[in-house]
């Protein structure tokens, strides 16, 4: 993969770590946070959500654990 392709993989993660950073800032009322965290409508949605941050911790582990 040449770095255009990473650059453009990596931008496609940008608005499902915003997801991540805005759950975990807000741990007490989670009626500010998005709709997709309490919209029945957007269960696909969050799940698609969910397997992107699967699969962004999946490619990450090898470089964690090489700089230990």
């Amino acid at each position: 993969m040449n770095g255009s392709a990473e650059l453009t993989v990596m931008f496609g993660y940008v608005p499902v770590v915003q997801y991540l950073m805005e759950f975990n800032g807000s741990p007490g009322d989670l009626m500010e946070l998005s709709s997709l965290f309490s919209d029945d409508a957007r269960v696909a949605e969050a799940a698609a959500v969910a397997q992107k941050l699967r699969k962004l911790r999946v490619s990450l582990l090898p470089l964690y654990y090489a700089t230990l």
